[in-house]
């Protein structure tokens, strides 16, 4: 009896160290990494146009906030040709989402 009773208890932390594993590995692939890249603006860019494939799947207007912050802008600016302007590609879960190559 004592015999299946440590038996039923390793079965049990076993399934319950298991769905912990698939419970991290989740929690880590919603987590958004972020690194920065410099580019220079061309005509017609906007901060709109340019968060296409480097938000990482999260909302825009977060990821333009965070652009204005880098760049130490109380506002939303118009964009200049020649600019040069700091982005933030954002990252899931270690695997780079972007869509397009950053320039």
């Amino acid at each position: 009896m004592t015999s299946r009773r440590h038996q039923r208890r390793a079965e049990t932390l076993i399934l319950v160290l298991a769905v912990l594993l698939v419970l991290l590995s989740a929690w880590d692939a919603r987590r958004v990494r972020e690194t920065v890249e410099v580019v220079t603006v061309r005509q017609g860019d906007t901060l709109w146009r340019l968060s296409y494939g480097l938000t990482g799947g999260r909302d825009r207007r977060s990821w333009v906030a965070r652009t204005c912050t880098l760049n130490g802008w109380r506002a939303v600016p118009v964009l200049q040709p020649g600019e040069r302007v700091a982005l933030p590609v954002w990252t899931r879960g270690g695997l780079d989402v972007d869509d397009r190559e950053v320039r």
